[in-house]
């Protein structure tokens, strides 16, 4: 008897020898055929599955500047998900180097919350997409997917999602508001694969869309002395938009910021949420760096452990939970007037920053809004 559902785990190596130098700015995208062990990682005609997990394995520190999905051969997910993999930041680290195996999932599967149901949803295949870094890619890496495969079947069994409401339920507990959504596409309607890919993580989602949300930047620009750096892709703060970390109500879009994380420099002072005017939390975050990355300075610091801890090998921590989710309600459709605001990362230094010395990170939720 086959299993109606089973979690699936693809690996994609690249394979130097064979794809020669990868160069600076140019990008990966396997062929299901090419995944490890498996004949063709492509689904079954009868199977669907969703994408909770990723690994980047980069034994030999190429530079891997970013890492994002496509799924069914249409949907590139680089606006959500767009995360660093070399050997000083990776936010997909393997779990077995991952300092005391904490990481960060796309979503809950088999969830009929559609807020914590953000996996990335496929019918077909999902496959990873490299771009190259400062001085090409010359080694060997290998991207590991942790996806759950569903026979139809599988619906049936008690557990495994089940019928869905239609609601996305925000609530922003410490600022004492709550925002409804509503997906009237899905209320109602029992999870199966005939509206798979119209679910959260799905490509064919309608408004609100939602989806993981993982992103990094460097500042593209000088710090000036004790003033908030926003990481703003409008104001040239970030080097490309879907690096972006400040958010404007024309974006018409909702961030949930479940983890933030920050490599600071030398002169580094504080780092936090910025929403609406006011500093989330209102203490701010110290996040000194002495001589590099010191953690025992920084509570947000993410990155290779081994650069303090001197282990003699790689660990790496990803960028920490916050105790509270932080919503920045930035769009000017479908919300509450009274709600509408701007918000981001922000940093501060006591001296200039050069560009490309401050690095920060965050995880959580987006809704698109259009």
């Amino acid at each position: 008897m086959e299993n109606l559902f089973e979690e699936r785990t693809i690996e994609y190596p690249y394979d130097a020898a064979v794809e020669g130098v990868l160069a600076a700015g140019n990008t990966w995208i396997p062929a299901t055929k090419d995944a490890r062990v498996v004949d063709d990682a492509a689904l079954d005609e009868d199977e669907v599955a969703e994408l909770y997990l990723a690994e980047i394995v980069n034994p030999d520190d190429e530079p891997i500047a970013g890492l994002w999905f496509k799924l069914d051969d249409a949907l590139e997910v680089d606006d959500e998900i767009f995360v660093p993999g070399s050997s000083e930041i990776n936010m997909l680290p393997p779990w077995q180097r991952a300092r005391n195996k904490q990481l960060i999932r796309f979503g809950k599967p088999a969830s009929t919350n559609l807020l914590e149901s953000t996996t990335l949803k496929y019918k077909k295949n999902c496959r990873p997409i490299v771009l190259a870094g400062t001085g090409g890619i010359a080694n060997d890496f290998t991207i590991r997917l942790h996806s759950y495969v569903y026979k139809p079947a599988a619906f049936g069994i008690r557990g495994v999602f089940g019928t869905l409401n239609g609601i996305i339920l925000i609530v922003d507990a410490t600022r004492s508001r709550t925002l409804s959504l509503t997906k009237s596409d899905l209320a109602g309607k029992a999870v199966g694969p005939d509206i798979w890919d119209l679910l959260p993580g799905g490509r064919s989602q309608s408004t609100p869309k939602v989806f993981p949300f993982m992103r990094y930047a460097y500042n593209a620009k000088a710090t000036a002395v004790n003033k908030d750096y926003t990481f703003d892709y409008d104001a040239d703060e970030v080097s490309e938009a879907r690096r972006d970390l400040w958010f404007e109500p024309k974006d018409d879009k909702i961030i949930i910021i479940e983890a933030l994380g920050v490599k600071p420099m030398a002169d580094s002072h504080f780092t936090a949420l910025k929403i609406a005017g006011g500093y989330m939390p209102s203490a701010k975050f110290y996040t000194k760096g002495a001589d590099g990355p010191d953690p025992e300075l920084n509570p947000l610091f993410f990155g290779n452990a081994n650069l303090w801890l001197g282990l003699g090998y790689d660990e790496f921590i990803v960028p920490p939970r916050l105790a509270d989710l932080q919503v920045i309600m930035a769009s000017s459709t479908g919300i509450p007037k009274g709600y509408t605001e701007s918000g981001g990362v922000i940093h501060q230094t006591t001296a200039a920053a050069a560009i490309n010395s401050i690095c920060v990170a965050v995880a959580g939720k987006i809704i698109e809004m259009r």
